[in-house]
C-alpha cells in the first residue's frame, strides 16, 4: 500500500502506510530506505537522514550503499554553516 501511494503521489499516506509496515518488520531495511525517500520529498530531510542512517546498516550491499550514499549527500547539507541545496539555489535564483 505504502509503494502505491508513493507512486502516486500520496506522500502523507505513504509515510502512515511505511511507518506501519516498519513496526510490523523493523528489520525491513527497503522500507527505511523510501521512508528516507518519502521524507526527502516531503523535505523533512532530517527525518530523511535519521531513516538513510537505519537503512544503510543493511545486509544488501546494494541498498545499504544507496542508504549510505543518501545519508551522505543529505546530512551534508544539514550540517552548521552549511546551507542546503535548496537554500542555495534559492539564494542563486534571487541575485
Amino acid at each position: 500500500m505504502g509503494e502505491r501511494s508513493l507512486e502516486k503521489g500520496y506522500l502523507n499516506d505513504a509515510v502512515r502506510y511505511l511507518r506501519s509496515a516498519h513496526e510490523s518488520d523493523p528489520a525491513d531495511f527497503g522500507v527505511m530506505l523510501k521512508l528516507g525517500w518519502t521524507y526527502n520529498v516531503l523535505k523533512q530531510d532530517r527525518e530523511a537522514v535519521r531513516w538513510f542512517d537505519l537503512a544503510r546498516k543493511s545486509p544488501d550491499a546494494s541498498l545499504a550503499g544507496e542508504a549510505a550514499q543518501a545519508y551522505r549527500n543529505l546530512s551534508a547539507s544539514l550540517r552548521p554553516g552549511q546551507s542546503s541545496r535548496r537554500q542555495r539555489y534559492q539564494d542563486a535564483t534571487v541575485r
